[in-house]
């Protein structure tokens, strides 16, 4: 039996100490998103998908376009796990032609706005990398009816408060040491009250693509 002498396996720790401080030294000096909080900026595009008792309600059966701005903030808290709070808001609401007897009689906007708790993971290290994003949130908005006043009057019906769902899935990129751009695919799924007695619930989900630049602290 061949023995290894002391010296031999003393090399051979060394060898492995110094290829595991290299590694150490490489990972530290590459950026990444959960190195410290961050906040960011977005725009975006947006598609409702609401129910269609919903929709006959708003006298249409189209989706409804939208362009909300937000604004989201997090703080790593263990590993690629950050956790934030996200505001969104309708920047132009979504918007449908309102009809009666199939005759266009004035326009239909729903409003869209949240308050969020979030938690985001981010997929590997570097300048370049995959997200993911959930969100649980208060749902805030209204339903407004605008026309020709000798038909029917304008109305402006407040939601009442609702808790929904986000999930969102991203690419994040680095401009410089500090600050960064990305873009995601988001989708809301909560369910929508009038404030008025009498009404039901009613399914407005909906998503948007959304582009934002952000900086990190």
């Amino acid at each position: 039996m061949v023995r290894i002498r002391p010296v031999t396996r003393a090399r051979s720790h060394a060898r492995q100490f110094l290829v595991a401080l290299a590694l150490l030294g490489f990972l530290g000096s590459t950026p990444s998103a959960s190195a410290g909080p961050q906040v960011a900026l977005m725009a975006g595009y947006g598609i409702s998908f609401f129910d269609d008792e919903f929709m006959r309600f708003l006298g249409t059966t189209a989706h409804g376009k939208e362009v909300p701005i937000g604004l989201v903030g997090t703080v790593p808290v263990v590993g690629r796990l950050s956790l934030g709070v996200e505001l969104r808001l309708s920047l132009m609401p979504f918007t449908w032609d309102y009809r009666l007897s199939n005759e266009s009689a004035g326009e239909t906007t729903v409003s869209q706005n949240a308050i969020s708790a979030v938690a985001r993971y981010d997929f590997g290290r570097g300048s370049f990398f995959p997200y993911l994003r959930a969100g649980v949130g208060v749902y805030s908005g209204s339903a407004k009816l605008r026309g020709d006043p000798s038909a029917y009057p304008d109305e402006n019906i407040d939601f009442r408060r609702s808790v929904g769902v986000s999930a969102a899935a991203g690419l994040q990129g680095g401009i410089g040491p500090d600050k960064f751009w990305f873009g995601e695919l988001i989708i809301h799924a909560v369910r929508r009250t009038l404030d008025v007695e009498g009404y039901g619930s009613w399914a407005a989900h909906n998503c948007a693509v959304q582009l934002g630049l952000g900086r990190l602290f």
